[in-house]
């Protein structure tokens, strides 16, 4: 009996005053999906990072190249995504109050503050004493002299640390602290106002952080830490820290779109027994047209940004548009430009995510998309591990050309391919040495 009505009741079918959908299938499907897109993260970091490091200066230099590319979406994408996916997972598990508040322990929220920092500690401690002169590190290992206790010092305090791990961790840390911290005041605030007031002043607390971009300081004098957190210097480095504090717009918008993922489940009615429930037409279209509304502001917003990005280097240059500076960082930056540019593109990479679990059990290509679904949501559950395990890796590959004395780096170093294949062969290895963990008899 209930098999028979289940039959009549199949997900996806149109009935005349909604939209029949299975509420579990969508929850566990959203799960799925945010590892799925941190591991796509997980991937493109570990691609750009390869060719930043391994690769030959010139690279970046060519317009229309594939290492332009993937640098590119990298430093648009990576940063802003994760914090953006960190957030939603924050909420789901320690910040929601409506209408399944999380059961949690202190220790949980502990663990989460503190083992990112860890991590930033570990990569730091590794690229400092591996390989000091590498393109990355903002200061040259002291002299014996100098005391191995001072440059321990200066590894505690990221002095001098090498970007792409420690201030994407050391951001993830502090943003998820405060947003914990004045968690229940910001809540007490809105609940002073009701219906589309309340959602556009939490719209406004969550955008509040792009005017950390418009107070940049004017130095980091010799405490170079503080580029960590805030905007800081107006000095050209290669490649430096990008500072935490603006992207905690990025954590706030997961915030936001967690919100909006559990008004849309509340707003299901159930459809007799079981998982089946109905999404009415009017729910629908009101939702439709906001997620139209949202993709072309944003789309909007990143045109500047697309403009270019396939032929500047965005890593190392800024870029000055009619509508403002295009400035990754790390001297003075990210502009508000910026971090308003990085919306969209951050959107389609989670579209994609979406897209490709939804279409796991397709008979079509469901077979071809099992495995490599599996993978990357493995690397998305599993991101401090890999941030740690490609740095590490990639800290080895710079010190052989120290060890070896190589005159010439430019004879020494990697095309698109073979950059493509070191970045690869990373992930592997650290799947495998995770694996391997899991497995071992104590």
């Amino acid at each position: 009996m209930q098999a028979a009505w289940r039959r009549q009741v199949n997900p996806g079918k149109i009935q005349a005053e909604g939209f029949l959908v299975d509420a579990h299938s969508l929850v566990l499907g959203t799960t799925k999906s945010i590892d799925v897109f941190r591991g796509l993260l997980v991937v493109l970091s570990a691609f750009s990072n390869s060719l930043l490091t391994i690769g030959s200066s010139g690279m970046l230099e060519q317009p229309g190249s594939g290492s332009l590319l993937i640098c590119n979406a990298a430093a648009s994408q990576c940063f802003a995504g994760w914090m953006a996916a960190f957030g939603y997972s924050a909420y789901t598990q320690f910040l929601r109050v409506w209408p399944d508040p999380p059961k949690f322990e202190i220790v949980q929220v502990l663990k989460t503050m503190i083992f990112p920092l860890i991590c930033a500690w570990i990569i730091s401690f590794t690229w400092r004493f591996l390989a000091p002169e590498h393109r990355g590190a903002l200061l040259p290992l002291q002299t014996p002299e100098g005391g191995i206790y001072s440059e321990i010092f200066r590894v505690l305090i990221f002095q001098g640390n090498h970007a792409g791990g420690p201030d994407l961790l050391l951001a993830s840390s502090l943003n998820f602290a405060l947003v914990f911290a004045l968690w229940r005041p910001v809540i007490f605030f809105l609940d002073c106002f009701s219906g589309w007031t309340h959602d556009f002043v939490a719209l406004l607390l969550a955008f509040l952080p792009l005017l950390i971009c418009l107070m940049p300081l004017e130095s980091c004098g010799h405490t170079n830490w503080i580029a960590l957190f805030w905007p800081c210097g107006t000095e050209k480095r290669e490649v430096g820290a990008i500072p935490g504090m603006p992207h905690l717009m990025d954590f706030n918008l997961g915030l936001c779109i967690a919100v909006c993922w559990d008004r849309f489940l509340c707003q299901l009615r159930p459809y007799g027994n079981g998982n089946i429930h109905l999404l009415p037409w009017e729910t629908a279209r009101r939702w439709f047209v906001g997620v139209t509304v949202v993709t072309f502001v944003t789309l909007a917003f990143f045109v500047p940004l697309g403009q270019v990005i396939a032929y500047v280097d965005l890593f190392h240059t800024e870029v000055n548009t009619p509508l403002g500076v295009l400035q990754r960082g790390p001297a003075g930056g990210p502009s508000t430009l910026w971090m308003l540019s990085s919306l969209w593109p951050v959107g389609a990479w989670a579209a994609l995510a979406v897209v490709l679990v939804s279409h796991r059990g397709s008979p079509w290509i469901g077979s071809v998309l099992t495995h490599p679904l599996a993978l990357l949501e493995h690397f998305g559950a599993n991101v401090l591990y890999y941030i740690v395990v490609v740095n590490v890796f990639l800290a080895g590959l710079c010190a052989r050309h120290r060890i070896y004395g190589h005159a010439n780096k430019e004879d020494d170093t990697s095309g698109l391919g073979q950059s493509i294949v070191a970045g690869f062969g990373i992930l592997c290895a650290g799947r495998f040495l995770h694996f391997i963990a899991k497995t071992a008899r104590k």
